[in-house]
């Protein structure tokens, strides 16, 4: 759970809440969490703690994040509007991912929500001003193709059922 620069995390399936710092003063947008104490937070850019929020490191410093999914501590995506960057080591290197938005979602402003489901199988939502986009790559992330549905709303999470591929 995450505010304005600080965190809250609990080891023990919400019995106990400990208090952590955090080093930037914009609002956390989402955060995710592993079992080896790594935790990856999207607020003014990519913050990453293996110490479980002791000492923090910024990973991606572009600006303010939009979207996040990590499939472990080495693999994870992240947006910042149209634009996704892919890590697979933690947040050492970051690559560009090419979207290739075709003409008829060309007014997107945000990838708000990433499920990194596999290696492969990347959904994402993306929002316009007037409808709704989803994303569906089984590649990696090398192609897309988009699915425009005409609701005027923004979609912050989304998920692929795990039996599913895109």
């Amino acid at each position: 759970i995450g505010g304005s620069s600080f965190l809250r995390i609990s080891k023990d399936g919400g019995a106990n809440w400990i208090t952590v710092p955090y080093p930037s003063s914009g609002w956390i947008k989402e955060s995710q969490y592993f079992d080896d104490g790594s935790l990856f937070v999207i607020s003014d850019g990519v913050y990453k703690t293996t110490d479980d929020g002791k000492n923090w490191t910024t990973i991606l410093d572009i600006g303010w994040m939009s979207g996040m999914s990590f499939l472990d501590s080495k693999n994870g995506i992240v947006s910042q509007d149209t634009s996704m960057y892919k890590t697979s080591n933690g947040g050492s290197t970051w690559s560009l991912l090419n979207t290739n938005l075709p003409d008829e979602v060309s007014e997107i402003h945000d990838i708000e929500a990433i499920h990194y489901k596999d290696a492969n199988n990347i959904v994402v939502a993306c929002s316009t001003y007037v409808e709704m986009n989803i994303g569906c790559s089984n590649d990696g992330g090398f192609t897309w193709t988009f699915e425009t549905y005409a609701v005027p709303l923004n979609i912050h999470s989304i998920y692929l059922a795990p039996s599913k591929d895109v």
